[in-house]
């Protein structure tokens, strides 16, 4: 399986595997695991004004998406690939 995987990979076949992380300083970071060196992808470092309280990938239609909501109610859509918004945010609650 995971020779499979490589073999894909470096046929450029499929993308690599991007693993998204928020952090305790209300940044999203995008990360590509498949990559040497770990690139980060993108990052977005003023998605929320306070501390994040989920960060999540969902499958949609139109592809992965980023959703993220912090404690300043605000959710965020962004695309996966790039990191650029996907829909307008969302005033979830205050």
């Amino acid at each position: 399986m995971q020779a499979n995987l490589a073999a894909e990979l470096a046929s450029g076949d499929i993308l690599g595997l991007v693993v998204v992380v928020g952090t305790s300083s209300q940044q999203v970071i995008a990360i590509d695991v498949f990559d040497d060196d770990d690139t980060v992808r993108w990052e977005h470092a003023d998605l929320h004004t306070g501390p994040l309280s989920a960060v999540t990938i969902a499958a949609t239609p139109d592809g992965p998406l980023v959703v993220s909501s912090g404690v300043d109610g605000i959710v965020h859509f962004c695309d996966v690939a790039t990191g650029a918004p996907r829909f307008a945010p969302l005033e979830a609650f205050r």
